[in-house]
């Protein structure tokens, strides 16, 4: 069964943990070590049931239930460093009868989408807020993502008009597909 029928009409709500990367969850290097993902991954997947009113502590007294994890598979794209802000959103993906699926994220808080952009939605949100309120379903998640793609539209067909103008044309191409292509390919994350 999927979480949309088990829940009800529309999609699973995402739940939305923040939290702070301390010297204790860090290696010699400042970096969080590994496993500790799995630990703020568990805080959130505790924090999400008891927001729906799920105590693990009652269901394992009273109802003699608890909950173990079967699989996991993490992919590691940027880390996350000593004082970072860190969104944990889990998502519950699938409902059986003995078993719940979780999606679960880990970004850091304080990029903007585009780090070059210099548009209202870019300036005023965080990457892992514009995903909350797209997982939510919030309609500004929405209106601030078209406002992002016509800004950068925008800013695009303003640098090409002038490479056209001056003859560099064919450089710009070149340039520009390269860095949307190395940012498609993910070679370009910021490490930071």
């Amino acid at each position: 069964m999927t979480a949309t029928s088990a829940l009800g009409a529309g999609p699973a709500p995402a739940h939305a943990l923040t939290l702070r990367v301390y010297y204790e969850d860090t290696d010699a290097g400042g970096l969080v070590y590994h496993a500790n993902y799995l630990k703020f991954a568990e805080r959130a997947r505790t924090e999400m049931l008891r927001s729906l009113g799920f105590s693990q502590r009652r269901l394992g007294e009273a109802e003699g239930l608890g909950l173990a994890v079967r699989r996991c598979r993490a992919e590691f794209l940027a880390p996350a460093r000593l004082d970072d802000a860190l969104c944990v959103e889990t998502r519950l993906t699938a409902l059986g009868a003995a078993s719940v699926a979780l999606a679960q994220t880990i970004a850091r808080e304080g990029r903007p989408l585009d780090e070059e952009c210099e548009c209202r939605c870019c300036r005023s949100f965080t990457r892992a807020y514009l995903r909350h309120l797209y997982m939510a379903g919030e309609i500004l998640a929405a209106r601030a993502l078209t406002e992002h793609n016509l800004y950068f539209y925008g800013r695009l067909m303003r640098e090409a008009q002038a490479a056209i103008a001056s003859g560099t044309f064919t450089a710009y191409a070149e340039s520009r597909l390269g860095r949307l292509s190395s940012v498609e390919t993910g070679s370009e994350r910021d490490e930071n």
